[in-house]
């Protein structure tokens, strides 16, 4: 199509094509004002963005359409509204609203047109109705998507028909003059999923109940003031942390720093040794007995004396840390309490790759392609965007599997440029446990642990903790006997400032717009 190819130029981001001319447009939005009757109006592949809204009215024989092109709208206007007018197309559209209030709000709205065709498209909103027509003559509904929405679709003195269409993850499918209709009563070929329930919280019920042979006192085997993050420092040796200090006033003076005391910075390239006291009061002598747990059980530690350690990364900072070792294969944190001889620590197997056609797992296409029926693109499209969202997808799955229960979370998400500070960044996560020949069930976990696990502790065959690792925190999660968990330890193992990184996981893309 030569609108398509009109779009490499530099700074194109949406073209009209009239008559013989192609006009190229830096912004939809000034395309839009631009329209006259016959024009087609070619959204360039990639992200855009609707602040105020995007109005088409008293128009005819206008064509909008779009490749791989994404339309999000943020006002408390309709993404997109044709009012009025005769003969108008939409073709290829994807369509999606996302603001911040509780008003309904409309993504595509139809009003007063006569004759009107939505084809190929998918239209979603997260506050409101996807599609709305009314006082509308001669609507075609073909082959389109009202995913995700409050209201898929909805109708007031209108005539409008359906074919191949799909409803699927509305809290409502249908509304107004459409509510209580059938898939045939809309025309041939629709498919309506079961509506959602009206809670829009995250999916998922409690794990089953422990049964108290299954029990164990995690806040007993990890004391508060006796459990220790390990990090592993540039020796490549590990490190039992106790305090972590950023930007310190006082510089190290050790012969393997070097020290820049204009910018306050430094690198060591050995541990040093503590002198003097500790800060905050520790002892570091109460730390002589140190527990880890294996993939064997817990195993006693050979605990060294107190050393600082620099862990600078985007500022300047230093560690006191207690050198261990003496144990394999064990989860990053440590303790000085008595953890029972049953407790196991069991790492994560994990599947990484981004949703690109080369880079996607082939064991997670199929999940993949499930959930994204439920949004407005799909794996084509998203393969089609691929250089937009290279870096900037993920994919992954992570699992444990012990003698009695087998756990796994699945998480997906990239991210699209709408504008320059401005992104669409649709996320999946669903996380599955088989207990015995129980059926796979889905179970509701905090949202930092879904997408931060690295591991768990399996206490006779069965989870009872989650270890979670972020950029500076090592967290226990447990696993309650009723089914459900609560965060038991949040520990700090490095000092970082927030602006320095972008999160961590396979979920964790760049700010577009960062400090």
């Amino acid at each position: 199509m030569r609108a398509a190819g009109k779009c490499a130029d530099e700074g194109t981001r949406a073209v009209l094509a009239r008559a013989d001319q192609l006009l190229g447009f830096p912004e939809v939005a000034k395309a839009v004002a631009a329209l006259v009757d016959g024009d087609l109006l070619w959204l360039c592949d990639g992200g855009h963005t609707s602040e105020e809204g995007l109005l088409v009215e008293g128009k005819r024989d206008v064509t909008i359409a779009g490749g791989a092109a994404l339309l999000i709208g943020h006002g408390p206007a309709p993404a997109l509204e044709v009012r009025g007018g005769e003969r108008i197309l939409l073709r290829g559209l994807r369509l999606g609203l996302e603001t911040y209030g509780d008003e309904p709000v409309d993504t595509l709205r139809l009003a007063g047109v006569r004759g009107v065709a939505v084809e190929g498209c998918s239209v979603e909103s997260n506050v409101g109705t996807a599609l709305s027509l009314v006082d509308v003559v001669a609507a075609e509904i073909r082959g389109s998507r009202l995913v995700g929405s409050r209201l898929g679709a909805s109708a007031e003195k209108s005539e409008v028909t359906f074919s191949g269409s799909r409803f699927a993850g509305n809290a409502e499918n249908l509304g107004g003059e459409l509510a209580g209709l059938k898939s045939g009563a809309l025309g041939e070929g629709n498919r309506i999923s079961r509506a959602r329930k009206a809670s829009f919280g995250a999916r998922g019920r409690r794990a089953p109940k422990l049964a108290p042979e299954d029990r164990v006192d995690l806040a007993a085997a990890f004391p508060k003031d006796r459990t220790l993050p390990v990090i592993t420092w540039k020796d490549g040796k590990r490190y039992a942390v106790l305090h972590t200090e950023l930007m310190p006033e006082k510089l190290p003076t050790h012969p393997s720093c070097e020290v820049d005391e204009d910018s306050l910075s430094f690198v060591c390239s050995e541990p040093i040794p503590l002198k003097g006291a500790p800060p905050d009061g520790l002892k570091p002598g109460d730390w002589a007995g140190l527990t880890a747990i294996t993939k064997t059980g817990p195993c006693a530690l050979v605990v060294g004396a107190p050393v600082s350690l620099e862990t600078s990364g985007c500022e300047s900072s230093m560690t006191l840390a207690l050198p261990i070792s003496g144990c394999e294969d064990y989860a990053p944190l440590v303790t000085g309490g008595a953890p029972p001889a049953e407790l196991r620590w069991a790492p994560k197997v994990e599947v990484v790759g981004d949703l690109g056609p080369k880079g996607l797992p082939t064991a997670l296409r199929p999940w993949i392609v499930q959930e994204l029926q439920e949004t407005l693109v799909d794996l084509e499209v998203l393969e089609a965007m691929e250089p937009m969202t290279k870096g900037n997808s993920g994919i992954a799955e992570l699992g444990v599997e012990l003698a009695k229960e087998r756990w796994q979370t699945r998480m997906a998400g990239f991210q699209i440029e709408l504008s320059q500070c401005d992104s669409w960044v649709p996320t999946f996560v669903e996380n599955v446990m088989i207990a015995g020949e129980e059926p796979p069930r889905k179970v509701k976990v905090p949202g930092d642990v879904a997408t931060a696990w690295i591991g768990a502790l399996d206490f006779k065959g069965r989870l009872v903790a989650f270890v979670t690792r972020g950029e500076t925190d090592t967290g226990l999660v447990a696993r309650q006997s009723g089914g459900s968990f609560r965060s038991l330890r949040d520990l700090q193992h490095w000092a970082e400032n927030e602006e320095c990184f972008a999160g961590s996981g396979p979920l964790s893309f760049g700010e577009l717009c960062g400090p």
